[in-house]
């Protein structure tokens, strides 16, 4: 019988979700997944993102077949995956074999959507005024990955309302927060002409407390089948969902 699970961990900038897992499922590889998954997320990518993202399918190949498949060909199968969730459109389908057991697989993804995630990330609390040094993006969330949602103009002053891990401001003004912008293009306005790069990007304030900011973002989703031929000649199938958050990265 087929079973819809959703794999979910915490992804880049703290996007959690949580796991459901049906009870009468086997269970048996599920942390060993997880593990084999973490290195493929290292293998990936040096992040800590790319860590999270490996280990959560690696839960789920680990929880559903990860005792009819070795270590080897978890990875191998895990870093399929991974390909096909980036290049693949739905119902376009991939196979995978195994370079070492009779062992195969069909890899498709079945559904796509958008959906509402919630995000979240530390800030610590200012309250000072910048210029912008040039025209400025916008974004949703701390980083050029989140989406633009307005532009300053060169000289245009915001109020500075928090300063995020990666050093980019929390802005608005008076009377609304706006969103994040990059902190080297925020300027005093004494040193508008000045190079960004001369720039201190220190913490303006003295106040060490740091407080959890969420919102929430569109992501798309993908509904992933995967179908496992086992080297016993039984044949394991399970579908799993996952997103790809602002980051690029696929996980909860």
């Amino acid at each position: 019988m087929k079973i819809t699970k959703f794999i979910c961990v915490p992804v880049a900038l703290l996007m959690t979700s949580c796991q459901n897992f049906d009870a009468n499922k086997q269970s048996v590889g599920t942390g060993a997944g997880a593990v084999i998954g973490a290195l493929i997320g290292n293998r990936i990518s040096d992040s800590t993102e790319a860590t999270l993202i490996g280990a959560a399918i690696g839960a789920f190949i680990g929880n559903q077949i990860g005792s009819k498949l070795d270590e080897r060909d978890r990875l191998s199968l895990q870093n399929k995956t991974l390909e096909v969730l980036n290049k693949n459109n739905v119902n376009e389908s991939t196979i995978w074999k195994s370079d070492h057991s009779v062992s195969t697989a069909v890899i498709t993804p079945v559904k796509q959507s958008m959906q509402e995630k919630e995000i979240a990330f530390k800030v610590k609390p200012v309250n000072f005024d910048k210029y912008a040094s040039t025209e400025l993006n916008v974004r949703k969330g701390p980083g050029i990955k989140y989406p633009v949602i307005t532009q300053l103009k060169k000289g245009e002053m915001v109020s500075v309302s928090g300063i995020s891990e990666n050093n980019w401001y929390q802005i608005g003004t008076d009377s609304e927060k706006i969103g994040y912008a990059s902190s080297k293009y925020l300027l005093d306005e004494k040193k508008l002409n000045v190079s960004a790069d001369e720039e201190s990007f220190l913490y303006e304030t003295q106040e060490s407390r740091e407080i959890v900011i969420k919102d929430t973002v569109m992501v798309v989703c993908k509904d992933v089948l995967v179908q496992v031929k086992n080297t016993d000649g039984t044949t394991s199938t399970d579908t799993f969902q996952t997103c790809q958050g602002p980051d690029g990265m696929w996980g909860a």
